[in-house]
């Protein structure tokens, strides 16, 4: 356990049950920069969504009632079905930067976990009393047991 105890004293990088305080700085920026993720990400679907929506639906009226003359034609301008397939593709990223946020976060809960576990351990190791040695019977050759 002293050993423990140097090997942190000496070494330049903090333990990860020093550095895994849910109110660090850390833990702090990991939760704002989850929080960004998924709020830009949602944003930038719904704005993809919306204006594929209003291309495909002006796009889909000069296919019906042909019959008739019409006075007007409606058209949409250069390039919104580009900026729908930027913030479709921006969404991606976005959302790949959230799944790789969350696996930092579930590996710092890991780490956390595993370091809790061995705390645990050695403090149930030297905590508890000695045991005290189990007794058993031997049996002597036409006799009766004894314990010993």
């Amino acid at each position: 356990m002293e050993h423990t105890y140097m090997l942190i004293a000496v070494s330049k990088s903090s333990p990860s049950l020093i550095n895994w305080d849910p109110d660090s700085p850390s833990a702090k920026s990991l939760t704002w920069l989850a929080g960004f993720f998924f709020i830009s990400t949602w944003i930038c679907f719904a704005v993809a969504e919306v204006l594929l929506l209003a291309g495909l639906s002006v796009e889909s009226g000069h296919l019906k009632n042909w019959s008739k003359p019409r006075t007007g034609c409606y058209a949409i301008k250069e390039g919104l079905f580009s900026a729908a397939g930027v913030f479709a593709l921006t969404t991606v990223f976005l959302a790949a930067g959230l799944y790789l946020t969350a696996l930092r976060a579930q590996k710092m809960s890991e780490e956390l976990a595993i370091v809790r576990r061995e705390v645990l351990e050695a403090s149930t190791y030297y905590a508890s009393p000695p045991r005290s040695p189990q007794r058993h019977i031997a049996t002597v050759a036409r006799e009766n047991p004894t314990t010993i």
